[in-house]
């Protein structure tokens, strides 16, 4: 008696069922649309960062402000004091002061609008008014009547620039800023000084000058150092394998070989992820070269 073999039942897939009037995406065409996705996000996140990045360094950008005071003898407006303050939440060290006389008008008239033209002079200082280190909100502060002296009641109109010049922190970079002041006579005979904007006929003022090429060789510097760690994890990127080289290894298969310490290592996966931070170390390396070329333009 023979045996018979049992047939099993056919199973038929379920069919395609698609909605009316509507196109159902096949796997590929899926995973199309999320890698798709994930490239813009991941764009809109490096945006996000960067935006935030400068932000904060903005932020944190070193500032100081002077204010001035009324002066100790109404008739000598170079008698006022001026305070310098640190306005970080970190100190400054070699703060250094510089006074200029940029004009002024000397007579017993009554006349005490400012000149036509103001320009920049010589800057003076004492010693006392340098190698000083501020703390955080820190204040200093100083009397342009200790190197400028005019007769008491003779001046009628007067404009300084006071320059602070220090380096911010530990970073062994100097920065100026400058500030600038006019007299005006009150109605009770005495005279104050007042913030006036630090611009104009000066050619360019220390700040204008200093605060872009700072700000671009600082983001130069970042860039660079950023480029170096892509380029240091790009070198020490390696992919263990378990296995041996694979069959067509040269045609797209895998293809183990030995480490440094013998271990095995996957070449294609490591070459891929390597490629992956040289790419970034390339990029951020061509910001910082153009960041370093732009800044001494400024």
């Amino acid at each position: 008696m023979s045996k018979r073999r049992k047939q099993l039942p056919k199973v038929t897939p379920p069919p395609v069922v698609q909605a009316q009037g509507h196109a159902v995406a096949t796997f590929g065409e899926r995973k199309d649309i999320e890698a798709a996705w994930t490239r813009v996000l991941r764009t809109v996140g490096l945006i996000g960062g960067g935006l935030a990045f400068v932000l904060t360094c903005l932020h944190f950008w070193p500032q100081t402000s002077v204010e001035p005071t009324l002066p100790a003898d109404v008739s000598n407006p170079l008698s006022a004091i001026f305070r310098i303050t640190n306005e970080n939440y970190y100190g400054l060290s070699d703060v250094a002061i510089e006074v200029s006389l940029r004009c002024a008008t000397i007579g017993r008239g009554i006349d005490v609008a400012p000149p036509e033209r103001c320009d920049p002079s010589m800057h003076t200082t004492k010693k006392r008014w340098t190698k000083h280190d501020l703390g955080p909100h820190e204040p200093y502060e100083i009397s342009p009547g200790d190197l400028l002296f005019v007769t008491p009641g003779a001046l009628l109109y007067a404009q300084v620039s006071i320059f602070v010049s220090f380096e911010p922190w530990i970073i062994p970079f100097r920065l100026t800023k400058e500030a600038r002041f006019e007299t005006r006579r009150r109605s009770d005979g005495a005279i104050e000084w007042l913030h006036i904007p630090a611009d104009g006929d000066s050619g360019g003022s220390e700040r204008e000058k200093t605060m872009p090429h700072a700000i671009l060789s600082w983001a130069g510097a970042i860039a660079s150092i950023i480029a170096a760690l892509f380029w240091i994890i790009s070198a020490s990127t390696k992919v263990i394998s378990e296995g041996t080289s694979g069959w067509g290894a040269l045609i797209g298969g895998y293809l183990v070989v030995p480490g440094p310490k013998g271990e095995r290592v996957d070449l294609t996966q490591t070459l891929q992820k390597q490629w992956r931070w040289n790419k970034w170390a390339a990029i951020t390396t061509a910001v910082a070269a153009v960041l370093l070329g732009v800044a001494p333009l400024f």
